[in-house]
């Protein structure tokens, strides 16, 4: 019974993931200066849409112990010292230079896909394309250590030990976001 579960989901996860996909490929060529964070929104919500797929971020519902708090975009976009779950918002506008994180969720026949993919905005400092090059490089550095044996700390270390060769950091407030 597991497996003809597991045979019926996969395609539906893979459906959502790539319509994740598709749209932060989609979103690239909008980013560039003079455009807002919601803007982008919009065009990521409206592009999910037109695959069948429903943002998934949108409606989410937490509580703070005393307040419901609803997110209402479809998109967190975070512009550069906003670490992750930038809200997208008419007042933040894209300047060249500028280095964003675009983290899309998409539902598909009630099945979750979730990325993010970072940016730069037109000609950025070289800092930031090096911050760039070295967080993808670690990325690949944690894809080499998830191996049968190997445990999630194996992976953060490689990781960690990667961005301090490279003169950067990691972020430890936000466990995963690192």
């Amino acid at each position: 019974l597991k497996t003809i579960k597991k045979d019926f989901e996969i395609p539906y996860i893979r459906m959502a993931s790539r319509i994740v996909a598709q749209t932060l490929e989609y979103l690239e060529p909008y980013i560039k200066p003079g455009i807002s964070t919601l803007e982008l929104d919009r065009i990521a919500e409206d592009f999910i849409l037109s695959k069948g797929g429903k943002p998934a971020f949108k409606g989410y519902t937490i509580s703070d112990g005393r307040n419901i708090l609803r997110y209402n975009h479809t998109i967190c976009a975070s512009v550069n010292e906003v670490v992750i779950h930038g809200v997208p918002s008419s007042d933040v506008i894209l300047k060249e230079g500028d280095i964003i994180s675009i983290d899309v969720g998409v539902i598909y026949n009630n099945y979750y896909g979730d990325a993010a993919k970072t940016y730069l905005v037109g000609e950025a400092p070289e800092i930031k394309k090096k911050l760039s090059e070295v967080t993808r490089e670690a990325l690949y550095e944690a894809i080499s250590n998830c191996k049968v044996g190997n445990r999630i700390g194996d992976i953060s270390n490689a990781i960690y030990h990667y961005v301090k060769k490279h003169g950067f950091d990691v972020i430890r407030g936000y466990t995963g976001h690192g």
